[in-house]
């Protein structure tokens, strides 16, 4: 208990690194899916 006072706001700082981090994380993957959905699309242009 008293190790975890004087560090009270590093898990903060950690978690917010950490959320800003699986946004990043996030607009990548909707970048990957747009760019997919983009591609299938062109194919599906393509067959027709």
């Amino acid at each position: 208990m008293l190790l975890s006072e004087p560090t009270r706001g590093f898990p903060i700082k950690i978690r917010l690194m950490m959320r800003k981090r699986s946004q990043n994380e996030n607009n990548k993957i909707i970048l990957q899916n747009s760019i997919e959905s983009l591609v299938y699309t062109f194919n599906v242009i393509d067959l027709c």
